[in-house]
């Protein structure tokens, strides 16, 4: 039988009237009524006929038109889709099409759609005036299953649809109360829903790429992935798991993932760089004049498309994407235009994220490593001995039994030293504090500890450990209250080039892991893995993937609360203002990224960029990177100031809407 689509859509509708009203000094509520209705026009069901026997019927019954519908309002529709034939029919496959017309609304109007077999209701309460809702809220069963979401955009839902069975979905429209929206006045929108054949996304194109000749690293019992060596030469697609389920990732000589999606700001500044050390001047004559190696780059950017290239394709069917310039470079191609600029990954310590006032250098704390980290909390010591000095037999070194801490400057001073000369040194001075100094003054943002004297025969050696204002726990140092120096200018640089544009849409929220887990191995007598202040500590990355250490490549995230999403607080911790990141080491390796040089894959940029993860703090804060040779068994002091920025996103699949990957055909929207 002929596959037929019944084109009577059901149809779901809102027009906004204006109602006489007030603005409140230092308000600026909309003040207009809406009408708000759902109908079936020509009380038809929307029914699907397909080659099985299953036959597909959606229904919507009866009109929804609630009165007084103003700014902030949730309403809900029920739609019902019914599988008929006979109980052994073949199952159908089919899909929930979902056209919105929001063109006057910008992004005040979205919409969500469940699967549910508990109700959804909405209710809402008008304020006196009849201006807007105080307060509108939706009951919606942690039964019920979020399978759609958008604003203005079109989109679909692939469904498989069984004989004899009753799925119900609820449609729940947003109309935002966002101040002043009296533009709106008289206009109306609406979403039209409705049955269709099943359709065939880029997302299955490119899944159906997975290799089969057995060149993909193994994948172990517990999801992770065996990676053992670099891959530069060949390109494929394997697979993993992740939060959200298969995941599919491009690996090694890729030549098949470019896309094309956003453009730069009109005024975006041109930037002036040495290559060779990613260090920015003012014009290029500067950096002529005073580059070592006149290595000279001038990017101008403003208006300028740009382009990405896929990572993978996520449990959830997002695109994940990492910049990749101003054009489809090749992938052994050294440029700078690949990255957006330089960034410490971390610098000045904040408060409540707010840049405290001493300028104090998060450098020297377990906290730095975070892509956002919590407040110093108290003066801590660190638990074991950090190293040792020299401390000449015929010079005077200067120690106290006290040191004074003044906060307002965050520096400790040594009160009422003494100057003990190397060969007096004995163990009498264990628990003095010293800057291991032959001067009498000074102030530092920490002081140490002395743990251990041992006398020579021409030098005493001195151990001592670190005493510093910081984080007093492990849970301290982790705790997502303040944003790194490179999550602020990735921020700041999706302000300036996506929010408000049209592109906004498209992005979708998913996992950016920070693991800032603990190694289970200490790699020398200094490390005890607490986890805060200075005590020195191995994260996982300590070891790169070549360790046993470290040999599961993962797409999951161990700690939830590494794991950065915008409002996924199931799978992640909802800490992000905005769906932008970097990449975590795991996934530059599964890339094929790897202890030794790699310019064939596709993430060489001839540059170090940045990684989102933690190797290790020993006195002073580390996180791991991607060297000028490719190699991703690297690691910088987070306060380094040459470190490029590479950009990550999760697309809708909507955005491979045209094109087939490559640098000459990129997937784009049109």
């Amino acid at each position: 039988m002929k596959r037929v689509f019944n084109k009577k859509n059901l149809l779901f509708s809102i027009t906004a009237v204006c109602l006489v009203g007030l603005i409140g000094i230092g308000a600026s509520y909309a003040y207009y009524l809406a009408n708000f209705s759902v109908s079936n026009p020509e009380n038809a069901n929307n029914n699907l006929t397909t080659t099985s026997t299953t036959d597909v019927v959606m229904d919507m019954q009866g009109k929804y038109a609630p009165s007084n519908t103003v700014p902030g309002f949730k309403g809900v529709k029920e739609v019902v889709v019914r599988g008929l034939g006979e109980k052994n029919s073949i199952p159908s496959e089919a899909s929930i099409q979902i056209t919105p017309d929001f063109a006057d609304f910008g992004n005040d109007v979205t919409w969500k759609l469940y699967k549910s077999d508990t109700p959804i209701t909405c209710t809402s309460n008008v304020n006196e005036g009849i201006q807007y809702y105080d307060e509108a809220t939706c009951d919606i069963p942690k039964s019920a299953s979020l399978l759609l979401e958008g604003g203005a955009e079109s989109s679909y839902l692939n469904i498989t649809v069984n004989p004899l069975t009753e799925t119900k979905y609820y449609l729940v429209v947003e109309y935002a109360n966002n101040g002043d929206q009296s533009s709106q006045m008289g206009k109306s929108f609406s979403v039209t829903i409705g049955l269709g054949s099943k359709v065939k996304s880029p997302i299955d194109d490119i899944i159906a790429q997975l290799d089969t000749t057995g060149k993909c690293p193994t994948v172990n019992d517990d999801g992770s992935v065996n990676v053992t060596g670099v891959e530069a030469t060949d390109g494929y697609l394997c697979k993993a798991k992740d939060a959200y389920g298969d995941s599919y990732y491009y690996r090694g000589n890729v030549t098949n993932n470019y896309v094309k999606f956003g453009r730069w700001s009109n005024d975006a500044p041109t930037l002036v760089v040495d290559e060779y050390d990613g260090e920015q001047y003012d014009s290029l004559d500067d950096c002529k004049n005073h580059s070592d190696s006149g290595n000279c780059t001038e990017l101008a950017r403003a208006g300028k498309d740009m382009y990405w290239r896929i990572v993978r394709i996520n449990g959830d069917r997002t695109v994940r994407v990492i910049y990749d310039g101003t054009s489809a470079h090749s992938n052994d191609e050294a440029s700078a235009d690949r990255q957006i600029g330089t960034s410490k990954y971390n610098y000045y310590l904040k408060k409540d994220n707010v840049k405290e006032s001493t300028n104090s250098n998060i450098y020297y704390d377990n906290a730095g490593v975070g892509y956002m980290y919590g407040n110093r909390d108290g003066i801590v010591e660190s638990a074991t001995q950090y190293s040792t000095s020299s401390y000449t037999n015929t010079i005077a070194y200067y120690i106290a039994k006290e040191y004074t801490y003044n906060a307002s400057t965050d520096r400790f001073t040594l009160k009422d030293p003494i100057g003990v000369l190397g060969s007096a040194m004995t163990s009498d001075y264990v628990g003095y504090y010293t800057f291991n100094s032959t001067s009498s003054s000074g102030s530092r943002q920490y002081v140490y500890k002395i743990t251990s004297v041992g006398a020579g025969s021409s030098r005493a050696s001195v151990g001592y450990k670190y005493v510093t204002y910081g984080t007093t726990s492990k849970e301290k140092a982790q705790t997502n209250t303040n944003d790194s120096t490179i999550k602020e200018y990735l921020d700041n640089w999706y302000k300036t080039n996506i929010v408000g544009t049209t592109n906004e849409q498209y992005l979708a929220d998913n996992i950016f892991c920070n693991d800032r887990s603990i190694s289970s191995n200490k790699p020398s007598s200094r490390y005890n893995n607490l986890g805060y202040g200075t005590n020195a500590t191995a994260n996982r990355w300590h070891y790169f993937a070549n360790s046993s250490y470290n040999n599961k490549m993962m797409l999951t995230c161990p700690q939830q609360n590494d794991a950065f999403t915008v409002s996924d607080t199931t799978n992640g911790n909802g800490a992000l203002t905005y769906p932008v990141g970097l990449l975590s080491t795991d996934e530059i390796v599964l890339a094929g990224g790897w202890s030794t040089s790699n310019s064939g894959y596709y993430l060489y940029s001839g540059q170090y960029w940045w990684a989102s993860s933690p190797f290790d703090s020993d006195s002073g804060a580390g996180v791991r990177g991607v060297d000028s040779n490719g190699i991703a068994d690297d690691g910088y002091d987070v306060d380094y100031s040459d470190g490029w920025v590479r950009p990550v996103f999760n697309l809708k699949a909507e955005v491979l809407a045209q094109g087939t990957g490559t640098a000459s055909d990129p997937y784009r929207l049109s």
